[in-house]
């Protein structure tokens, strides 16, 4: 483990301290520390989760980790890119979880992803989690894990069958895939019980606080980078472009309560900032 990526972190939240019966989550970025720690969405999450005094949650990437829980009871990803595929599965390799979601059993922590690769297709990724976070985290982070806590204790089964419950969840294994032929395209996906919601709602938040950055180091990619979310989403729709479908609509940050005050946050910190967004430009107070 190399500490001195962390120890170079100037942080702009303030952890939660931990309860005893916290629950242990490893959260990963399936890359390198300078490239996961530049994605602002695994930032903002990460932060989330550290805020919380309920869990507990250490950081995972390819080249460096946090100290990590013995026997965590939730493990997530955050996938940014297609690329990074292969290194989900040699994570879960070196923690010595199985790949599959079917060979996982009640001993073995439930493995989440989330982020605009799986929001936008999560079939060729499907097997390999038990569960699926589609569209924005803002809302949905904090209802996986108030569901989670319900049913803790319980089997595997019944913590699926749950958090299946939570819109925007997807849960793989509670879904029969039918195709036209054994090599062409998908007939059919169905729940394989009634209680299970026949379609999942990707989630999309509406607020016009936007993301900021929880962290600034000069060991990311962008060295000594704060980014701040401008807009999400954009307003010309160009048919190769999947940031604005995936992220419909448009939404821009509000200037005085959003953007003006974290840009504030920012400059105590470092004198580089970021503005983030598909179409920044089109901010209507750019």
């Amino acid at each position: 483990m190399t500490s001195s990526v962390f120890d170079s972190e100037r942080l702009l939240f303030t952890p939660a301290t931990p309860d005893t019966n916290a629950i242990p989550i490893i959260f990963a970025f399936p890359n390198e520390y300078s490239v996961g720690i530049t994605s602002l969405g695994y930032q903002v999450v990460w932060a989330t989760l550290a805020m919380r005094n309920d869990v507990q949650v250490s950081r995972l990437f390819t080249d460096t980790h946090e100290q990590l829980p013995r026997t965590p009871e939730i493990v997530g990803f955050s996938i940014s890119w297609e690329l990074d595929y292969v290194n989900i599965l040699n994570l879960l390799e070196s923690l010595e979880i199985p790949i599959l979601a079917t060979s996982r059993n009640d001993s073995q922590p439930i493995v989440f992803g989330g982020g605009p690769v799986l929001t936008a297709n999560p079939e060729p990724f499907a097997d390999f989690f038990d569960v699926i976070l589609l569209g924005d985290g803002e809302n949905l982070l904090g209802n996986f894990i108030e569901a989670y806590k319900e049913v803790r204790n319980a089997s595997r089964q019944t913590q699926l069958k749950r958090l299946a419950q939570i819109p925007g969840i997807y849960v793989p294994s509670l879904y029969a895939v039918e195709y036209h032929a054994i090599d062409g395209a998908v007939k059919s996906i169905n729940p394989i019980s009634p209680e299970i919601p026949a379609v999942v709602q990707k989630q999309t938040y509406r607020g016009n606080m936007l993301s900021a950055s929880t962290v600034v180091t000069e060991k990311a990619a962008w060295e000594n980078i704060y980014m701040v979310e401008v807009v999400r989403s954009c307003p010309e729709m160009c048919r190769f472009c999947l940031a604005s479908y995936l992220t419909l609509p448009f939404r821009t940050a509000s200037l005085e309560s959003s953007l003006i005050p974290a840009i504030e946050r920012g400059l105590e910190v470092t004198n580089r900032l970021g503005l983030l967004g598909a179409s920044v430009t089109q901010h209507p107070e750019i």
